[in-house]
């Protein structure tokens, strides 16, 4: 309830409130955003992109007067780059984002898209006490550093950076955040260790204190600035990733001997993972395979955008696995089905135990003669920055993930002037069984598609149809009627 409160007070949240909520109600970001809604009077509209896609939010948004925008910077940016240059939403007052960072050129986005009333706030928050800083930015505010300050802190909270020891250090030296509140819980339920890890007793007036596992620093002027985590955790499309969960679950798997899974920042600020193995004796190991293998076991934002095979993980002069002599994954590189990264050695090894089957060269874009097919391959390699894909490839096998989904069905939409809900790829996850579904769709709307051009706040469209059937009434006579009014 005392994080309801603070977000009320803080965001001015009201009964006149519609909030557009696109945060997983599974998460505590979501959960708060419905309490925060129905506490207050407001309205909560759940809109899921992989339900519903890209290309009607403009619309859902004007026809619902939605005046709070909250969603992970991700999705912000999938949606405001979507954008007419000068977006209008007269009733839109706030966008809500937070869970992943955010960028000077994110903030540079807002300010050329939407008027000057309209605010964007970048928080930051935990499962464990909920948001407990913010930053208000406007049209005036003018950012000197690349990332975007999460802010200052919320109500009733005080935060500090401390080091490995618990003591506090200077403004502007980088350490762990620490929140201090009367409103923090006792700790965790029958987790006596952890709870003696991440919660302590701080400050001269004994309050206490909790250990989020954030890193940050905080400027002069108070403002704090995130700068990661000093754990394995790291936040994939908003979702909070423990990467040991994903190492558990790749050596669950019998080809696996040894791994290691690391993030990397991509274009668009994305981060990514990648997943680097070694093979256990006598076993083959195929990349897709791999990845098939995870889906089974582990969410979406969860699986490595890269798998690496290596020969051996190299050790620093301690014995321990350097992660900086690990290879740098090639992004836009397609996977081969047995990995890059193997000495020859070990790929001919891999080769003759494998029963292998003839490459189909007619697979690629180069050979493909179907008109959609060839169109689709030029949408699916610009998309997952791959030279070439295979029609038979799977999406989510080459570099697919949930936020290309919503990508790729927006520019079908556009190209193909069809519409797709975006959960549509799991039953046809490859070109030739796209392209199968875009020949019958265009078949089913071979005669003039009626679309939506209701717009907010525009006078209702009135449509006159002639019959199509002998004997239907004449609208001649009231054609004349409506042209003669004075207020047509």
């Amino acid at each position: 309830m005392h994080s309801i409160m603070r977000s009320t007070n803080a965001l001015c949240i009201s009964s006149k409130d519609r909030w557009l909520l696109m945060a997983n109600t599974a998460h505590m970001g979501g959960i708060n955003g419905v309490l925060r809604c129905l506490l207050n009077g407001a309205t909560v509209y759940l809109f899921s992109f992989f339900q519903s896609g890209l290309n009607d939010l403009e619309d859902y948004m004007e026809t619902h007067a939605i005046t709070v925008f909250h969603a992970v910077p991700s999705i912000y940016r999938l949606f405001i780059k979507n954008l007419p240059r000068q977006a209008d939403f007269p009733d839109l007052r706030l966008f809500l984002v937070g869970g992943e960072a955010m960028f000077k050129n994110d903030v540079e986005l807002f300010q050329r898209h939407f008027k000057p009333s309209c605010k964007l706030v970048n928080h930051l928050g935990c499962t464990e006490f909920s948001g407990y800083a913010e930053y208000i930015i406007d049209h005036d505010t003018v950012l000197e550093e690349d990332i975007v300050p999460v802010g200052y802190p919320a109500e009733d909270t005080k935060l500090s950076i401390v080091d490995e020891n618990g003591k506090p250090v200077e403004n502007g030296q980088v350490g762990n955040i620490q929140i201090q509140s009367e409103f923090l819980a006792s700790g965790y339920w029958r987790d006596p260790e952890l709870t003696k890890a991440r919660f302590a007793i701080a400050g001269k007036d004994n309050q206490r204190a909790y250990l989020p596992g954030d890193i940050g620093k905080i400027r002069p002027d108070g403002c704090l600035v995130f700068m990661g985590r000093n754990d394995s955790q790291v936040h994939i499309r908003g979702n909070r990733v423990e990467i040991i969960e994903i190492e558990t679950a790749l050596l669950n798997l019998p080809e696996v001997e040894e791994t290691r899974v690391l993030p990397f920042m991509r274009a668009e600020n994305e981060t990514a993972l990648a997943g680097y193995i070694t093979v256990s004796p006598g076993q083959t190991a195929e990349t897709k395979t791999i990845k098939h293998c995870l889906r089974t076991t582990l969410p979406d934002y969860m699986i490595p955008d890269k798998i690496l095979l290596i020969d051996k993980f190299p050790l620093n002069t301690n014995g321990k696995v350097d992660l900086k002599q690990l290879p740098k994954p090639d992004w836009h590189e397609q996977e081969n089905p047995v990995a890059s990264v193997l000495s020859e050695k070990k790929k001919s090894e891999q080769q003759n135990r494998k029963s292998t089957t003839p490459v189909d060269e007619s697979e690629k874009v180069k050979d493909v003669y179907n008109t959609i097919e060839k169109r689709l391959c030029r949408i699916w390699e610009k998309l997952l920055g791959q030279a070439s894909v295979g029609t038979k490839d799977h999406f989510f096998e080459i570099g697919g993930d949930s936020l290309r989904v919503i990508k790729l069905f927006a520019i079908i939409e556009k190209e193909f002037n069809l519409t797709f809900p975006p959960y549509t790829i799991f039953q046809f996850p490859s070109i030739v069984k796209l392209a199968t579904l875009i020949k019958e769709k265009e078949k089913d709307t071979a005669l003039i598609v009626l679309k939506s051009i209701q717009k907010a706040n525009q006078e209702p469209i009135f449509w006159l149809s002639c019959g199509f059937d002998p004997g239907q009434v004449p609208l001649v006579p009231l054609e004349t009627y409506w042209e003669k009014r004075p207020d047509k």
